[in-house]
């Protein structure tokens, strides 16, 4: 079982954002997903990203959150400039190549958490689009239940809030994104 110390270094030299402490004391007594493929995990060595860059510039800009999906994606905070890592907005990492916005904040990336699905990451773009008849995680009530009363968030219903969500964190962090992150990774 993961530790909240053993959590905590991915953020080092930082605190544990708030919302994520929360969601570790959420997710610690569970033994089943409450979003499909997502999952907490320490990776204070950030080797998830030394693929795309080796640069301690690069390097230092990125907290690990969680595993995004069942085959490797990664999702991370991203504070290129000193800052708090509360206001810092959300990348996936995807393990099929992309890497894009998905979350204009941590408060976004809950709420796209209890859509239930797994992102879908390419080189263009993310998605995360969900069957009607898609299998629902164990613990996907009880989740959206806990976002809507302890933190009053409103659980995401449809892939077209999800979409938006998206499309809001693009719209503004996405240039700033890409322009930061060309400097590190040619392609």
């Amino acid at each position: 079982m993961l530790s909240p110390q053993q959590y905590a270094q991915n953020f080092a030299p930082h605190p544990t954002p708030v919302l994520l402490a929360q969601l570790y004391e959420f997710q610690r007594p569970l033994d089943v997903f409450f979003s499909s493929g997502f999952e907490l995990r320490a990776e204070s060595d950030k080797g998830a990203f030394e693929s795309w860059s080796k640069e301690a510039a690069f390097l230092r800009a990125l907290f690990p959150i969680a595993q995004a999906n069942g085959s490797g994606s990664t999702y991370a905070l991203w504070l290129p400039q000193a800052g708090n890592l509360e206001d810092a907005p959300v990348l996936i990492f995807g393990d099929e190549g992309g890497v894009h916005v998905v979350a204009e904040s941590l408060a976004a990336l809950l709420r796209l958490l209890s859509h239930d699905t797994e992102p879908m990451v390419d080189t263009d773009k993310v998605y995360y689009y969900k069957l009607e008849d898609a299998d629902v995680s164990h613990e996907a009530a009880s989740y959206a239940d806990w976002l809507q009363k302890t933190l009053q968030l409103e659980p995401v219903r449809t892939s077209e809030e999800a979409d938006a969500l998206v499309a809001a964190a693009q719209a503004t962090h996405g240039k700033a994104f890409s322009a930061w992150f060309e400097r590190f990774y040619a392609g």
